[in-house]
């Protein structure tokens, strides 16, 4: 848990396992976990919900009109989990996202999914 870095250290530790880059067995198992989950839950990818918020509202608003909600402190969240829509939304329309930071946090997630299908719940029920 990052707490208060607004999941820096965590998407850090994506990217390195997105890279290939050796981690210890541990942090990989955690850093696997943390890239299932939040391919279905958005909340668990604060980087990508901040940096792709703009184009989350141009393009997905119809798939989560019903899933916004705000927690104590007046912050946006979605309740989307198990449904993995926000960030297949962002995949369908990538040529379409006006944000190169979006961009570049969207890539990074099919990279993620790339590396193991079985990180990413939607593409291994895909293709099994």
């Amino acid at each position: 848990n990052d707490g208060g870095m607004e999941g820096r250290v965590i998407d850090c530790l994506k990217r390195a396992f997105a890279s290939k880059k050796t981690l210890t067995q541990q942090c990989e198992r955690e850093i696997r976990y943390n890239i299932r989950e939040s391919a279905v839950d958005i909340n668990l990818n604060p980087v990508l919900m901040r940096t792709c918020k703009i184009d989350i509202k141009r393009y997905c608003m119809d798939n989560i009109a019903d899933m916004k909600v705000e927690d104590i402190n007046g912050d946006q969240g979605y309740n989307a989990f198990g449904s993995g829509t926000i960030i297949e939304c962002l995949k369908k329309h990538f040529k379409d996202l006006k944000d190169e930071k979006c961009k570049l946090e969207v890539a990074y997630a099919v990279a993620e999914s790339r590396i193991d299908i079985n990180v990413d719940p939607l593409l291994h029920t895909a293709c099994q």
